[in-house]
Order: structure tokens, then C-alpha cells, then sequence
């Protein structure tokens, strides 16, 4: 293989706005962060919390910490990549 076919893609973070149940912006989170803060919402049982993606509001499940609805291509890019290396290792 040529190493000229080797490139570095560079990713942007993706970050979307989380909120408190009384419209309180908490942060713009990315990924891990959102994770740090549904953990907590589920610890505490804490109802009300949602996050804004594309202008849709995504309510966050106090039981499981899941958004709801979750939307396609919310913090799903290293899914993507991990399915796209098991299928290229699998050719």
C-alpha cells in the first residue's frame, strides 16, 4: 500500500445545548460531558432536563439518562467509525 493514501481527517466536536427544567442553559456539552451530566440526572432521579439538537427538543429520561426521541447523527460519530474499521478488518 502506497503511503499516500494515508490522511489524517480532522473532526469537529460536536456539541449541543443542555438545559435545566426551568430553561437554564447548563452548557453547550459535548459527548463525554452529556454523559457526565444524564449520569447525575439519572442518580438523582431528576425530571425536566432536555437538550436542543437541530431545534428539537430532547427530553432526557430520569430512569435511563436516554434522550428522548434520540435523534440520527447525534453523537454518533464514533459509532460510525468503530462499525466502518470492524467492516474494512472483515473485507
Amino acid at each position: 500500500m502506497s503511503k499516500n493514501k494515508i490522511r489524517v481527517k480532522k473532526f469537529e466536536t460536536q456539541v449541543i445545548s443542555h438545559y435545566d427544567p426551568d430553561d437554564k442553559l447548563l452548557g453547550s456539552l459535548n459527548i463525554d460531558e452529556s454523559y457526565y451530566l444524564r449520569i447525575q440526572i439519572v442518580e438523582n432521579k431528576a425530571e425536566g432536563y432536555y437538550a436542543l439538537y437541530n431545534g428539537q427538543k430532547l427530553m432526557i429520561d430520569p430512569i435511563t439518562g436516554n434522550f428522548n426521541p434520540y435523534p440520527k447523527g447525534l453523537y454518533d460519530t464514533t459509532s460510525y467509525l468503530a462499525r466502518q474499521l470492524i467492516m474494512t478488518r472483515n473485507k
